[in-house]
């Protein structure tokens, strides 16, 4: 008996253009989006993809990674470091937003601090734990307080936009500790019987001075007033 050829259809074939992305309804009903994102280390094609019940979520959600690709935009959740995304997050969403002279404090801090302490860390992999000692860590080496707040802003702003954009659950840094501010010990003012005892004891009265020393006078004067006005310390 002849051979016939099998009544299934084929399946069918849904490559698109390079990058451009598929979808199709799978056998359980669901429809699947799959789109190319760039090349894994052994040169097989990588690929990223979405499943739902919904077409239009995953039309959705392939247009938009398309457009992320073709923005130089598009961010792997799954394979991103830390920090890759804070770098990421730095010329993307940080760039245009600050001055020039903030941009570069940040990427000072992010170079000699944040770096040595994150690498190699998977963003999806971080959890309140983790970033609190690197805090920890950070702060041992002596990081002033002003520093550790900037430090604790990039970590801060760069993770709730990783939030913002789904890639990870929660924003981890929120509300962690990023050290205490140093004490500094109150300085005792000149009281005002201290600054009348001065003045009285002064070599020299306007009272007493002819018009040609007011000039000269002032200008003595001026930081004893400036003290008391500003309320300096008795020991400066």
């Amino acid at each position: 008996m002849a051979r016939t050829k099998s009544s299934v259809p084929k399946k069918k074939d849904f490559h698109r253009g390079h990058r451009e992305g598929s979808i199709y309804q799978t056998s359980t009903g669901l429809w699947r989006g799959q789109i190319q994102v760039g090349f894994q280390p052994d040169g097989r094609r990588k690929f990223i993809s979405k499943k739902n019940k919904d077409k239009q979520v995953v039309l959705d959600w392939l247009l938009e990674n398309q457009n992320n690709i073709k923005n130089n935009t598009f961010v792997d959740a799954k394979s991103i470091t830390l920090e890759e995304w804070i770098w990421n997050w730095m010329n993307i969403y940080k760039r245009k937003s600050v001055s020039d002279n903030t941009y570069a404090r940040y990427i000072s801090l992010i170079h000699n601090h944040i770096e040595p302490e994150i690498t190699k860390l998977k963003l999806k992999d971080i959890n309140r734990s983790k970033l609190q000692n690197i805090y920890n860590n950070i702060m041992k080496k002596g990081v002033a307080y002003e520093s550790m707040k900037h430090i604790h802003s990039v970590f801060n702003q760069s993770l709730q936009v990783a939030v913002d954009d789904g890639l990870i659950a929660t924003n981890f840094a929120y509300k962690l500790n990023k050290g205490v501010r140093e004490h500094r010990e109150e300085v005792a003012v000149f009281t005002r019987e201290q600054q009348k005892k001065i003045i009285d004891n002064l070599p020299f009265s306007p009272l007493r001075c002819s018009y040609s020393y007011w000039y000269w006078y002032w200008c003595k004067i001026w930081r004893i007033a400036w003290a008391f006005l500003g309320g300096c310390g008795s020991g400066e």
